[in-house]
């Protein structure tokens, strides 16, 4: 399967990869790259159009929705991000798509878990050697939702997956050469058209390599490209394991030597090309005017307010929606090129976007929570209590210096005003007045 994938793709460099006019890119302002893809985000979709038949390109949502579904149905785009090969030309919701609307996915690449034991999971970033674009053979469909909008959306076909990858996964997009995507948009019926191409990947190029385990959902930054190395230290049960007879020593020899051997080299082997190919996609931009990143050093920022470590690409923070701090997000090195001439015409100043101190901290006098937020946000992040000035006045219960206008923040005390009562007499949240002794009797003179 594939839920995972990279699309740093510009759109001048899909145009090109698929030899289409820059006019048949529709609708290119839903399509934003991401180096972390999941379904239900807008990725390049190339299609052979009914009406023109021309080539198109346009983003389209990754999990599809079929057209009968009605408007007012709630939709779930993880239902059908994939579609199986084997069974597609009998599954309702593809057999009407495989002869009218084929079309090639454009990524760099995709994500794939290798599992390491019951709940252990090593990610792979898996592309093709020395090319910057993969396709992947899809089927799209166009559902209308209740204000009328025409949704694009499609599925990734997977096949069986080629015998150097299996380790990794059973299973595996149904990948596309240049020539073999063409012939797959080619207009015609599935079975006399497209029906050759189904089979894993048989070409040499792919290339994979480890990466970090970070790369879940919130998680969208260069550094999901970056190489890790893999090291599987051994449990601690295997100290209290006996060892072996000689049978069972051949028998566990036959048994795991090929796939021992197996995983070095998948691990190893193509490192370098791993290497060369990041760098190769982040050369490819270097004829293009570019822009001083001062944050290419840093691929994340932790929030002043709640310190949650955000994307860098986030101008705000996910988990409390406090605004940064600094000025806007840095953008990948892979996608600062494409805003390079807009910079250009702005003046010197844009080139060299100035920084922003950090305002003094502000401790909340609530829950003690330390901010160190701008100065026109004036309630806490963590309870919401509203933010006073320092009063700096010390509670005659506990000792206790409070910034907070009325309340010891530390035993609920009351703060002493001038021509109030002694701190015997003040009452605090916590506790209740004093009531006079009960009249009634002791329950034991029930007994008596």
């Amino acid at each position: 399967m594939c839920g995972r994938a990279c699309c740093v793709l510009q759109p001048r460099e899909v145009c090109e990869a698929t030899k289409t006019a820059q006019d048949d890119f529709v609708q290119q302002e839903r399509y934003v790259p991401h180096f972390n893809v999941s379904p239900g985000m807008y990725t390049p979709i190339q299609y052979r159009d009914k009406s023109s038949k021309r080539m198109m390109i346009r983003p389209m949502k990754w999990g599809l929705i079929p057209s009968y579904i009605k408007p007012d149905e709630k939709v779930n785009h993880f239902m059908r991000f994939n579609a199986r090969s084997e069974s597609m030309t009998e599954t309702p919701a593809y057999r009407q798509l495989v002869d009218q609307k084929r079309c090639v996915v454009l990524l760099n690449g995709f994500y794939e878990w290798h599992k390491l034991g019951k709940t252990d999971k090593q990610p792979y970033f898996i592309h093709i050697a020395d090319d910057r674009v993969m396709r992947i053979a899809g089927l799209f469909d166009v559902w209308e939702d209740t204000s009328g909008e025409r949704i694009y959306t499609y599925s990734i076909i997977t096949t069986a997956s080629p015998t150097k990858m299996s380790w990794i996964h059973n299973r595996m997009p149904m990948i596309l050469n240049e020539v073999e995507a063409t012939q797959w948009l080619a207009d015609g019926k599935f079975a006399s058209v497209a029906t050759p191409l189904v089979h894993p990947y048989a070409h040499g190029d792919m290339a994979f390599y480890p990466v970090t385990k970070q790369c879940q959902p919130t998680f969208d930054s260069e550094a999901c490209l970056i190489q890790v190395d893999v090291h599987v230290a051994g449990k601690i049960t295997s100290f209290y394991k006996q060892n072996p007879t000689k049978d069972e020593q051949a028998d566990d020899s036959v048994s795991t030597k090929d796939e021992d051997t197996v995983s070095i080299k998948s691990d190893t082997a193509l490192s370098g090309k791993t290497h060369d190919w990041w760098t190769n996609v982040q050369g490819q931009e270097d004829d293009r005017p570019t822009i001083k990143d001062e944050h290419d050093a840093t691929m994340s920022w932790p929030c002043a307010a709640c310190t949650y470590v955000n994307t860098r690409m986030a101008s705000a923070c996910v988990m409390c929606h406090a605004a940064r701090v600094d000025a806007t997000p840095p953008m990948p090195s892979a996608l600062v090129a494409s805003s390079a001439s807009s910079h250009e015409s702005a003046g010197p100043s844009a080139q060299h976007p100035t920084t922003h101190a950090a305002p003094s901290p502000w401790t909340c006098p609530a829950c003690t929570f330390e901010h160190a937020m701008p100065e026109s946000v004036m309630s806490c992040v963590m309870c919401g209590h509203e933010r006073h000035e320092a009063h700096g006045w010390t509670c005659d219960a506990c000792t206790f210096v409070n910034e907070s206008p009325s309340i010891c923040g530390m035993c609920y005390a009351f703060r002493k005003r001038k021509g109030a009562v002694s701190v015997g007499d003040t009452l605090s949240p916590a506790t209740s007045k004093k009531r006079k002794p009960s009249p009634q009797k002791p329950i034991t003179s029930f007994f008596k």
